[in-house]
């Protein structure tokens, strides 16, 4: 769609002399041992990766892998044709749909919101959707989680500093399915860690990489660079950048255990000229998200993409213009995973409002994507003869049978003429948005945990947090 086969063999060939001859800093000495034991040649914390290394690894990573909800059923299947969208969970304030603010983003906004996206069609896998700031600020992301587990079925995706975190995450991940073994075989979560750009690998980074390959949980590394800023402004050299980025989390993995699955994704973010601001609601962030995708699949592998974000303060028109390109963006090139769906101002503020909007417009898009099928009942030619000129379809059979699974049916675009508009009330979108939250969050009951299953959860999150 947007890179041709030649095109990626170009960024595949200059990825892998950038990372041969200029290579990546690594600051882990296990990473570090891996790496030298299979041929790189390490000068202090710099690694310089050779060719065949590298096209191994990408050979030994799976080319799919499957993501379970919390119940156990199959939710997300990474690898494949699919996009799947979903929120974030990073965001430091919080758009206050009730009070009308923004402010810190606390610990039952977090609950809050996952039990709204429980309820959401159209929003596949959930995030915390915020760094709570009203915990102790090394285990913000263990309080989150367990809020998290508690509040949805949805499979969940996290971020988190450390190791330390890591391994609490998953020790309580691992008491809600019984076991890390049941985990291992069925897992609910899914992890993304990204690289320091340009060209770096921190310590935190490589630790939580090899810990969780041994454990085959999965998780996607995802480059994150600013045009212009920490990577060139030219989007071919921007990819390039970011391939030579995530490709070595990729070796370090399957050097820890063959057959770890990983993802890859990019995040080509723009540094904004005029006024220093990094942005993701430009054209050339949803572009370069979309194409490095096909990057991806021309590895083989699942992809990760960040979408359905906007540069703007509040959910306006610039809001859906930005949020929309983006959406409709990642699903052209099948991005397997879309995070950050509620996002605002680039990632620092997270919206209720915009995750409703979101969800509305996935199911436009997925509409699009379902494409148009043609049969003998499709194509109604019995039925055109039968109605003939100057006649109507209305009462047909035919209609009754196939409009509902033809037509997709909002629920929050208006399609009323003006005058019914007028007489309900002349509601705006952000009205019937704020009127879906306000039903949402008083009737939607997630399905719980069990009870005895919620309490080893608050116990581990308290050993961990004390």
């Amino acid at each position: 769609m947007f890179l041709s086969e030649k095109t990626m063999r170009e960024i595949h060939k200059t990825t892998l002399e950038i990372l041969e001859t200029t290579g990546v800093r690594v600051y882990c000495e296990e990473a570090l041992e891996l790496l030298g034991s299979a041929g790189c040649k390490i000068v202090g914390t710099l690694a310089k990766i050779p060719s065949l290394l590298v096209e191994d690894a990408i050979e030994l990573a799976p080319s799919k892998f499957i993501i379970y909800d919390r119940e156990g059923k199959e939710a997300l299947h990474l690898g494949e044709k699919r996009t799947y969208y979903g929120t974030a969970d990073s965001a430091p304030f919080f758009d206050d749909p009730f009070a009308g603010e923004r402010r810190p983003f606390l610990l039952d906004d977090c609950r809050i919101a996952v039990r709204l996206i429980d309820a959401l069609p159209n929003i596949d896998f959930v995030s915390p959707f915020g760094t709570p700031q009203n915990v102790p600020a090394e285990v913000a992301e263990i309080y989150a989680f367990e809020t998290a587990v508690n509040c949805t079925t949805k499979p969940i995706a996290f971020v988190c500093p450390d190791v330390e975190n890591l391994s609490t995450i998953v020790e309580i991940a691992s008491a809600v399915k019984d076991g890390q073994e049941s985990l291992r075989k069925r897992p609910f979560i899914f992890a993304l860690f990204e690289p320091t750009s340009p060209l770096i690998y921190t310590k935190n980074v490589v630790e939580k990489t090899l810990w969780l390959a041994e454990r085959e949980i999965p998780f996607f590394i995802s480059s994150t660079v600013s045009l212009g800023a920490t990577a060139p402004v030219t989007l071919a050299g921007a990819l390039v950048q970011s391939n030579v980025e995530a490709l070595p989390g990729l070796v370090i993995a399957q050097l820890k255990r063959k057959g770890a699955p990983v993802g890859m994704g990019a995040c080509t973010g723009v540094m904004d000229m005029s006024t220093g601001c990094y942005t993701t609601g430009a054209p050339e962030h949803a572009l370069g998200v979309a194409a490095y995708a096909e990057l991806a699949k021309y590895y083989d592998l699942p992809s990760w993409g960040n979408g359905c974000q906007t540069q703007s303060k509040i959910p306006d028109q610039q809001a859906a213009i930005e949020t929309f390109m983006t959406c409709l963006a990642t699903s052209l090139t099948g991005v397997n995973v879309v995070y950050d769906a509620g996002y605002l101002e680039s990632g620092k503020t997270s919206s209720l409002e915009m995750v409703v909007m979101v969800d509305e417009m996935v199911g436009m898009v997925r509409r699009i994507f379902r494409g148009i099928e043609v049969n003998e009942q499709t194509l109604a030619k019995a039925l055109i003869q039968k109605v003939g000129p100057g006649g109507n379809f209305l009462a047909e059979q035919h209609t009754l049978e196939h409009f509902k699974k033809e037509l997709w049916f909002p629920s929050l675009m208006d399609r009323q003429n003006y005058e019914k508009w007028s007489m309900s009330g002349k509601l705006t979108m952000r009205d019937r948005i704020a009127q879906k939250i306000k039903h949402l969050v008083e009737t939607h009951e997630p399905k719980p945990l069990p009870t005895e299953v919620q309490q080893s959860v608050k116990e581990i999150r308290e050993k961990w947090s004390c």
